[in-house]
């Protein structure tokens, strides 16, 4: 057990679950001014739970069998494919510029 990742597990675990359990929408959100990623939220029973960094988001994706990476600048095309694979998978989907950060 030398290389057990109790961090990985619980990730995993996290994301198992929230797969398991489906998500009623997701919300992709960047900043404006800037157009740099902010959060990509998930919400399921009036809940919201939000991913801070791409990666994560990436791999939630990756998790969901979508192969496409989140941009870390709003990309408009890249992130209307995304949220058409989401739609595709029964998840209501947005993205937008719009989290004020001043």
């Amino acid at each position: 057990m030398d290389n057990f990742n109790l961090k990985k597990f619980f990730k995993d675990q996290y994301l198992a679950e929230a797969l398991v359990n489906d998500v009623d929408k997701i919300q992709i959100s960047y900043t404006d001014p800037g157009f740099r990623f902010y959060g990509m939220y998930l919400y399921k029973d009036g809940k919201r739970n939000k991913i801070s960094f791409e990666k994560e988001a990436t791999e939630y994706l990756n998790d969901l069998g979508i192969d496409i990476q989140i941009p870390r600048r709003y990309e408009e095309d890249k992130l209307d494919k995304i949220v058409d694979e989401l739609k595709r998978l029964g998840i209501e989907a947005s993205h937008d510029a719009a989290m004020d950060t001043t």
